[in-house]
């Protein structure tokens, strides 16, 4: 089943002993003994029950996903008895987004500058962003020389380090300022000081490459 979904179960009780109590079924009582997943909730339609069936409902909430093995546990007047099920949660699947930012301030050697990503969500419904990435693909630069260099190895980016998970809403385009994230947690770019002349880098320009992963749905 998806994650965050719902599974039922429908238990089939036999019994075995004698009717009692003026001809009516003796009660069973069931009860998950082990196997739920942590996050999972399980609960019985009827968990005390004179009737020949029950059913139990697993709101796999945000249970991990794989395979689950259920151990139920039945009682009836001191007599058990043990069922089984099984519980398979298919993985939270991935989701293409687009992500796109520019520098808020021109660059300086030893200069860093936020890049406040702009996130777009062509899905329609909700993603959960589980990470981002920048770095420098391309330098064109017009002053440099082989005397004055000036190469991708001149820049740097330090990766976004607010907390992953945060969510873009279906067919919305939002951007890190507009979540509230402070600029200190941005993706920050960076010229490197180096010790020799950098004036093959005045007027340069960058193309950087944006990357990410996200998934349908909550974290």
């Amino acid at each position: 089943m998806d994650p965050e979904g719902v599974a039922k179960f429908r238990i089939r009780i036999r019994r075995n002993m004698p009717v009692k109590h003026g001809g009516r079924k003796a009660t069973v009582k069931l009860r998950v003994r082990r196997g739920l997943p942590p996050g999972a909730t399980a609960t019985f339609k009827r968990k005390r029950t004179r009737k020949r069936f029950s059913t139990l409902t697993v709101d796999t909430g945000s249970a991990a996903s794989g395979v689950h093995r259920l151990r139920i546990r039945a009682r009836s007047h001191g007599k058990r008895a043990k069922g089984r099920a099984r519980l398979i949660i298919a993985p939270i699947p991935s989701a293409e987004f687009e992500v796109s930012g520019d520098p808020t301030a021109p660059l300086a050697p030893g200069v860093s500058v936020a890049l406040d990503l702009t996130l777009v969500n062509p899905q329609t419904r909700e993603i959960a962003i589980s990470s981002l990435g920048a770095r420098v693909s391309a330098v064109t630069a017009p002053a440099a020389s082989p005397g004055l260099p000036c190469t991708v190895d001149d820049f740097a980016v330090t990766p976004f380090s607010g907390t992953y998970g945060f969510q873009v809403a279906a067919d919305d385009t939002t951007s890190l300022s507009e979540l509230d994230f402070p600029s200190g947690q941005w993706p920050q770019l960076k010229m490197i000081d180096r010790v020799v002349n950098q004036d093959g880098c005045k007027g340069a320009s960058l193309t950087i490459a944006y990357d990410g992963t996200s998934t349908v749905g909550a974290p």
